[in-house]
């Protein structure tokens, strides 16, 4: 079965850094996009079944969405209204129709390759605001996720026991990343005790 750049990384990922070894679940026979990515079994037993989502850095231009604006011969300004919320909801709502037939636990895993994005942006996408700051005055509240939040993931977010964000540390594209992903950052956000006991027991992680 062949892998995807991204497979192979996050395979390499969860090998060298847990010791858990995922295996590729077959998609053919009519059910593409309807199945997870990865099962982890454990003494014959299912663990808990994963979905992988790329979040890939794009190149800002016209086609991707962008107002180009040039300035000079030389120098262009780029501008967008951020889609952040949407590609993180999306990712949410696509994920948890290719994991809700499954009885065993369910993992999301957000690769993300971009700069530009962050597990706190997972955060305020599953909340439906960002604190901005907290003063005397009191708490300074961003709620523009709201709308996906309470929205199109409002009744599928909590079905996905662990949310597993991994910022991949590589300066080369996603097709030339680093079969080593020792310096990759892992942050983990559970839902439900099914999701904070995989972290326990198999993350290493209180």
């Amino acid at each position: 079965m062949k892998l995807s750049p991204s497979e192979k990384h996050i395979i390499q990922l969860f090998r060298s850094r847990y010791q858990i070894e995922l295996e590729k679940i077959d998609e053919h026979g009519g059910q593409e996009g309807k199945t997870a990515d990865f099962e982890f079994r454990e003494k014959n037993q299912s663990i808990f079944v994963c979905e992988l989502k790329d979040l890939r850095k794009i190149k800002p231009s016209k086609e991707t969405g962008w107002k180009v604006r040039e300035h000079s011969n030389v120098f262009k300004s780029f501008s967008r209204i951020s889609n952040t919320i949407g590609r993180i909801s999306d990712a949410i709502y696509t994920s948890h129709k290719q994991l809700e037939n499954y009885d065993v636990p369910k993992v999301l895993i957000l690769l993300n390759y971009s700069h530009n994005l962050g597990v706190n942006d997972l955060e305020e996408t599953f909340r439906g605001y960002r604190i901005l700051e907290v003063d005397s005055d009191g708490a300074h509240i961003d709620g523009y996720a709201k709308r996906a939040s309470e929205g199109k993931i409002k009744n599928v977010k909590m079905n996905i026991d662990l949310y597993v964000w991994v910022d991949v540390v590589t300066d080369k594209s996603v097709t030339n990343i680093s079969e080593d992903p020792i310096a990759d950052k892992i942050y983990c956000r559970y839902t439900t005790e099914k999701g904070r006991n995989i972290i326990r027991q198999y993350f290493q992680l209180p």
